[in-house]
């Protein structure tokens, strides 16, 4: 099981990076949860930035700021060995 550890810093770094190929800024991690659109609709409650919810049927991601500016998202996709 993966652990975060969130450190307090005052260096400014990035969380995300910019595809060459088609201009989409991603975010450097990705989190899962099985229920996106109730996870989406939650951020937006709570006033975060969040993007438009992006679904191909029931599969789907977003991305989303926390409250530094730093871009991160959600999915609810499992890739083979999760």
């Amino acid at each position: 099981m993966p652990t975060i550890f969130l450190v307090e810093t005052e260096a400014i770094g990035g969380l995300s990076f910019k595809n060459t190929n088609n201009e989409i800024v991603h975010s450097v991690m990705d989190f899962y949860t099985p229920s996106l659109t109730e996870l989406h609709e939650w951020l937006k409650g709570k006033q975060v930035e969040v993007d438009t919810l992006n679904l191909q049927g029931e599969l789907g991601c977003f991305g989303f700021k926390d409250p530094d500016g730093n871009r991160l998202s959600a999915c609810n996709i499992l890739h083979p060995e999760q």
